[in-house]
């Protein structure tokens, strides 16, 4: 009884670690206003749904070598990087120009809209993939 529990909860366990820590969303978000940067919203976060059947769309290499920090906190840290390599897959822009008295008014909105990827390890390095979900 003891064996087939422990079993259950390694097999759980692993496939966890495995299949569920390299899944994540990313989302961008900047605003400016008047040519002044008032807002921005950089997020990576653990998916909580497994995809079953997805393609790689482009994969990225990001950063110095792993050594002995984590893919996440590479890609969590490496913003430009990611975002960069993000960028080239679909971004959205708005831009709102008001004029009054000879004086302008502009904000100025950036965005990517939340794009899952899987991030892992290949050869010392963290590569994120952007991902195309299938239903």
């Amino acid at each position: 009884m003891n064996k087939k529990y422990f079993k259950v909860l390694l097999y759980l366990a692993l496939t966890s670690c495995l299949m569920g820590s390299d899944f994540y969303i990313f989302s961008y978000r900047v605003a400016m206003r008047n040519g002044m940067l008032i807002s921005e919203d950089y997020n990576i976060s653990r998916s909580m749904v497994l995809p079953k059947y997805f393609n790689i769309k482009a994969s990225c290499e990001i950063g110095a070598p792993l050594g002995d920090i984590t893919v996440y906190y590479q890609i969590k840290t490496s913003k430009e990087e990611v975002l960069i390599c993000l960028m080239k897959h679909g971004i959205g822009l708005r831009d709102d120009t008001t004029a009054l008295n000879l004086m302008s008014r502009s904000t100025t909105s950036l965005w990517i809209a939340p794009v899952p990827i899987r991030a892992r390890e290949v050869d010392g390095y963290a590569v994120i993939e952007i991902l195309e979900v299938k239903e």
